[in-house]
C-alpha cells in the first residue's frame, strides 16, 4: 500500500507539472466517458431496468393483426377483448382501455387538455400498483365497469393543479362538462400508459360494443408457469374460432402477444443499441488519441525510465507506476464524464426532444457510477498499455544507448505511434460515415413530400362536451361556424376543419361500389375516412388530381358528395375515371363537415 500511495503521489505531481497535457487528456477521456455514461443511463432506465410493476415479466399486451391488409399492430375490438379475457387457464387477469379526448375544467384554474384513458376497473390490480391516496376503482370481483363517474389522478396533476391537497379524494372535477368524483391519487412517477394523468373508470359493458371497431389497448397478466408461446397458441385458437363465427368482422384477424417491456420500449430499443455502438466507437477513438499523446510524451521520459532501470527497478515495478499514472488520468476523466452525463441527462429530461418512454426514471444512480468506474478501468488498459510497454520493453543497456542516439526518432520508436494513427483514422472515419449516413437519412426524410404543405399552418385540437354536443349535426354546425369566423380574421388566408390531422390514423369505414359485383362475407371494401370542411385542402395546399373540392355548392339541400384519394380510386375503379361514381356507406359523418353535412347512404365522388 505504501508503494501504491507513492505511485499515486508521484503521478499527481507529474500531471500537475504538465497542466496543459493533463487537461487535454482528461477532457478527451471525459467526453468519451460522458457520452457512454449518458447513453447507458438512458438505456438502463428504458431497456435494462425491469418495469416498476409486480412481476413485470408476466405482463403482456394483446394486439390484433390482419396481415392480408398489411395490419400488424392494431388495437383490439371490445367484444374480442372479452373473449380473450375469458382464457382463464392462460391469463390471471386482463385490463383494457381507450383514449378519449378530455378537457379538465374546474374552479381551480384555467381549462386544460389532459392525457386521459377510460379503463376497466382492474387496470391497477393487473399491474400490481395501488393508489397512494384513496381506494381507486375497487369493484366486486369480475366487475370491469360501473356507470358511476369516478376518476383517479396522477401525483403530478395532484401536485401541480391541486397543490397536493390531502382532501382531494371524494372531491368533484369536471371533465368534458360532466362531474366526476376523485377516487384516488396514484404514486409519484406512475403514468401508465404513456404520460396519462387521469384514469376514468370504464362506464360501459363490453357486450354493448362491437367487433368491427378496433380502438382498445390492453395489458394481461400470465398465470404462473404459463409461457408466452402457450398464451399465443391459445389466442390463435380463439382468433380462428371468432373468424369462423363472425366472418363479417373477424375473418383473417389474429391476436398476437407482445411483452409489455418490449411494447413500452418499442423502436427506442433498436435506436439505443445503435447509439451505444456509436458512443463505444467514440470512446475507443478517445482512448486511441490519449494513447498517442502518452506515447509521444513517453519519448521525453525514456532517460528517466532508463535511469530507474539502471538503479534496479524491475519491469513490473515500472509498469505498475505507469499504469497508476493512467489510472489517475482515467479517474479524473471519469469524474468529468459523470458530471457531463449528469448535465446531459438533466437537459434531456427537461427538453424532451422526443417522446422517450420512462424518461422520468432516467438518472445518474449507483448503477451508472459503477458502470463508469468499470469503464474507467477498462480505458486504463486501452490507452495505457502501448505507452507503458514501449517504455519498458528494452533492457538497461540498450535503453541508455538508444537514449543517447535519440531512440524516439527511430523506426522502432515510431511504430507504435503509426499504429495508433491508423486506429484513430479508422475509428474517426467509421463515426464520420455513420454520422453522414444519419444526416443524409434525415435530409431525405425532410425532403420527402407528405402530400401537403405544412409551413405556416397552425392546428388546434378541440373537444366538445358530449352533454352539450351529443348530436353529430350540432358538432358539424359548430365547426362550420368556427371555420367561417376564422376565415374572417385578417391574419388568416385559409381555414378548414377535420376529424383527424394529416398522417394520423383515422376511422375505418366499410363501403360498397354501385357498379361492382358484391363481395364475399368478410371481404368488405374498407378505407380510412376523415370528415373535413370546405377549405381543408386549400389550407394544406393538397394538389387536386381530378374533379373539385368541397365548396359553396355543397349545402344541406344538395346531393351528398365525397372526395377520395388516388389509391382508393385505383382500387375501386382500376383504369377508369372515379369522378361521378357512387359510394354507398352507412357512416353518418361522410361528406363535408359543417352546414352541408348529409345524412345519406349514397355519396357521389366529386
Amino acid at each position: 500500500m505504501r508503494s501504491l500511495f507513492q505511485d499515486l503521489r508521484f503521478a499527481c505531481r507529474l500531471l500537475l507539472r504538465s497542466p496543459g497535457f493533463s487537461s487535454l487528456v482528461i477532457l478527451t477521456l471525459g467526453l468519451g466517458l460522458g457520452a457512454n455514461l449518458a447513453i447507458f443511463s438512458v438505456a438502463d432506465a428504458v431497456v435494462l431496468s425491469p418495469l416498476p410493476y409486480r412481476q413485470p415479466d408476466r405482463l403482456v399486451s394483446i394486439w390484433e393483426a390482419k396481415l392480408s391488409e398489411g395490419l400488424e399492430h392494431e388495437r383490439i375490438a371490445p367484444l374480442n377483448f372479452g373473449d380473450y379475457r375469458r382464457l382463464r387457464a392462460v391469463f390471471e387477469d386482463a385490463a383494457a382501455w381507450w383514449h378519449p379526448d378530455v378537457n379538465l375544467a374546474d374552479a381551480v384554474g384555467d381549462p386544460i387538455r389532459v392525457d386521459t384513458i377510460e379503463a376497466t376497473a382492474n387496470l391497477f390490480s393487473v399491474l400490481g400498483v395501488r393508489p397512494r391516496l384513496g381506494a381507486g376503482f375497487e369493484l366486486p370481483e369480475g366487475r370491469l365497469h360501473d356507470e358511476r363517474l369516478a376518476v383517479v389522478i396522477s401525483d403530478r396533476l395532484w401536485q401541480e393543479r391541486y397543490g397536493g391537497d390531502p382532501r382531494i379524494v371524494g372531491k368533484a372535477v369536471r371533465l368534458n362538462g360532466d362531474l366526476y368524483t376523485v377516487a384516488g391519487v396514484m404514486p409519484a412517477g406512475f403514468h401508465f400508459p404513456g404520460e396519462t394523468d387521469i384514469w376514468q373508470r370504464l362506464r360501459w359493458d363490453f357486450s354493448e360494443r362491437t367487433r368491427y371497431a378496433h380502438f382498445m389497448e390492453s395489458v394481461s397478466r400470465l398465470r404462473p408457469g404459463v409461457s408466452r408461446e402457450r398464451a399465443q397458441a391459445e389466442l390463435a385458437a380463439v382468433s380462428e374460432r371468432l373468424g369462423k363465427e363472425n366472418p363479417a368482422s373477424n375473418k383473417d384477424w389474429r391476436a398476437r402477444i407482445v411483452p409489455l417491456q418490449a411494447e413500452i420500449v418499442g423502436a427506442y430499443g433498436q435506436a439505443l443499441r445503435v447509439l451505444t455502438v456509436a458512443v463505444a466507437l467514440l470512446l475507443l477513438l478517445a482512448c486511441a488519441n490519449v494513447a498517442n499523446l502518452l506515447l509521444a510524451r513517453s519519448r521525453a521520459r525514456e532517460r528517466e525510465v532508463a535511469i530507474r532501470t539502471g538503479l534496479g527497478a524491475g519491469r513490473g515495478r515500472l509498469l505498475r507506476q505507469l499504469f497508476t499514472e493512467s489510472l489517475v488520468l482515467a479517474g479524473c476523466g471519469a469524474v468529468l464524464g459523470l458530471g457531463l452525463a449528469w448535465v446531459a441527462i438533466r437537459l434531456l429530461v427537461r427538453a424532451q426532444p422526443v417522446d422517450i418512454p420512462r424518461l422520468a426514471e432516467i438518472s445518474v444512480d449507483s448503477r451508472v457510477v459503477g458502470f463508469g468506474a468499470g469503464l474507467a478501468l477498462f480505458t486504463v488498459v486501452l490507452f495505457g498499455a502501448i505507452p507503458a510497454l514501449h517504455l519498458t520493453r528494452a533492457g538497461r543497456g540498450s535503453v541508455l544507448k538508444e537514449v543517447g542516439r535519440g531512440a524516439g526518432t527511430g523506426p522502432r520508436g515510431r511504430r507504435g505511434a503509426d499504429l495508433l494513427v491508423v486506429v484513430e483514422v479508422a475509428l474517426a472515419l467509421t463515426l464520420l460515415i455513420g454520422a453522414g449516413l444519419l444526416i443524409r437519412s434525415v435530409h431525405l426524410l425532410l425532403q420527402e413530400a407528405p402530400g401537403f404543405v405544412p409551413e405556416r399552418v397552425l392546428t388546434a385540437n378541440l373537444t366538445l362536451p358530449a352533454s352539450l354536443y351529443g348530436d353529430w349535426r350540432r358538432v358539424s354546425r359548430f365547426y362550420g361556424d368556427l371555420v367561417e369566423r376564422l376565415r374572417a380574421h385578417p391574419g388568416v388566408r385559409a381555414a378548414g376543419a377535420a376529424s383527424f390531422l394529416p398522417l394520423e390514423s383515422a376511422w375505418v369505414v366499410v363501403y360498397t361500389v354501385a357498379d361492382r359485383p358484391p363481395v364475399a362475407t368478410g371481404e368488405d371494401l374498407r378505407a380510412q375516412y376523415v370528415t373535413v370542411s370546405s377549405g381543408y385542402f386549400e389550407t394544406l395546399r393538397v394538389p387536386l388530381l381530378a374533379g373539385r373540392t368541397f365548396d359553396r355548392r355543397d349545402t344541406g339541400d344538395s346531393p351528398a358528395v365525397v372526395m377520395i384519394n388516388q389509391e382508393m380510386a385505383r382500387r375501386a375503379w382500376p383504369g377508369r375515371e372515379a369522378v361521378g361514381k357512387l359510394i354507398t356507406s352507412g357512416t353518418p359523418s361522410f361528406g363535408p363537415l359543417g352546414h352541408s353535412l348529409k345524412q345519406s347512404m349514397n355519396f357521389e365522388v366529386v
